[in-house]
């Protein structure tokens, strides 16, 4: 019966020890996991960081082109709207003109 206890308790050491070599085994695993998923997840931030950055700066140039072309559209409309003065105060001359020689002709 010795005999038997012992291959038993031998058996059951044997099995304690891989069990405990693979539960090693696994929690090396999962830590090169961990530190893998890790720094996937530090290069996909990095890289977003980078095209978000990116884009900002993009959409900054983006902004100052359009206001660059607000600041042209405003000065072409004041000069049209300087110029549609001058045109209107030369109508109002005209019509003066027109209208003092009417008086002219019908006196």
């Amino acid at each position: 019966m010795d005999a038997d206890f012992t291959a038993v308790a031998t058996l059951f050491a044997a099995l304690a020890a891989l069990q405990v070599g693979l539960f090693a085994c696994l929690r090396a695993d999962m830590r090169r996991m961990e530190e893998r998923l890790r720094a996937d997840a530090r290069d996909r931030e990095e890289r977003l960081r980078a095209e978000i950055a990116g884009l900002e700066r993009r959409t900054e140039e983006r902004f100052e082109r359009v206001d660059q072309r607000l600041e042209r559209l405003e000065a072409r409309m004041a000069a049209m709207e300087h110029g549609q003065a001058k045109l209107e105060g030369l109508l109002e001359g005209l019509r003066e003109a027109i209208a003092g020689r009417a008086r002219q002709a019908a006196e």
